[in-house]
């Protein structure tokens, strides 16, 4: 299990969509026309941007987890929301599901 986000300096950031070229010269990308869309989880780690591609079937479940941890971080005046019971249950499951999510990428 990896550690808390605290402990090691993780801020999510969130989940989005890009498009991407592989590089093949005879490639439809090669031209302009992009692979994708494709989802990725951003979040800074000690001061890095990092990111990690989320499956299309994960991304429901991805998206739902950074909605819940947008709405303690509050609306971005460093304030965060009202410390409801059931939102902050809500947050340390998504906080779970994340650390899960990100554990199983490394395996």
């Amino acid at each position: 299990m990896l550690p808390k986000t605290a402990e090691v300096g993780i801020t999510f950031g969130g989940l989005h969509a890009q498009f991407v070229r592989c590089g093949k010269r005879n490639c439809r990308c090669y031209r302009g026309e992009l692979h994708g869309p494709y989802h990725y989880l951003f979040w800074r780690e000690a001061g890095r941007l990092r990111k990690v591609y989320v499956k299309r079937g994960d991304v429901a479940e991805v998206r739902a987890a950074c909605d819940v941890a947008g709405q303690m971080r509050g609306s971005g005046t460093g304030q965060r929301a009202s410390a409801e019971p059931d939102l902050i249950e809500s947050v340390l499951e998504t906080d779970r599901l994340i650390h899960q999510f990100l554990g199983l990428l490394k395996s």
